[in-house]
């Protein structure tokens, strides 16, 4: 049976009609961390978001790679998860929208937890090989967790490799 974030993790995905306290586990994501307008044609967050799906299938099919070097150890079938993304801008309480330039972005999509470091530059050089215009250097194999989300737009997000937090 193939696996599906969405309906295993409902209460990520899909969450409640009321307000509720729900324990996040830490997971791991493929990420693109950017500035721009969502909407520009060409533009920052559209390549990114090439990119995510690009490394995510690239991930997914790895399992039928000729080359038994390619396949990840501990394989699973899944469905790709959706993708998602932390936006906000600087210097501005809340979000503008007549400004959409000025939005700072990280478009993610999660990953597999047997997708570890070593499988994740594996598919990163796949796809580069098959794709060498994209700037595959922009994208990072994360192990992430949001630790708050508000309604008003501030957030705390943390890394275990770098540690930042946002607001």
């Amino acid at each position: 049976m193939v696996f599906d974030y969405k309906k295993e993790y409902r209460d990520l995905y899909q969450p409640a009609s009321e307000p509720s306290i729900i324990t996040v586990p830490r997971m791991n994501f493929v990420a693109v961390e950017g500035a721009g307008d969502p909407n520009e044609t060409g533009g920052a967050y559209q390549t990114a978001v090439q990119l995510l799906y690009g490394i995510s299938y690239t991930i997914k099919m790895s399992k039928k790679a000729k080359d038994p070097s390619q396949r990840i150890d501990g394989y699973f079938d899944y469905v790709v998860p959706p993708l998602e993304g932390l936006w906000w801008m600087d210097g501005i309480n809340g979000i503008d929208y007549a400004h959409k330039a000025r939005f700072n972005w990280i478009a993610m999509i999660r990953l597999p937890e047997f997708v570890t470091h070593e499988a994740f530059a594996r598919a990163r050089q796949a796809y580069s090989a098959k794709h060498p215009e994209a700037d595959v250097l922009v994208v990072r194999r994360s192990d992430s967790n949001i630790d708050v989300v508000a309604p008003d737009g501030v957030f705390a997000y943390t890394e275990r490799s770098g540690g930042r937090i946002r607001r």
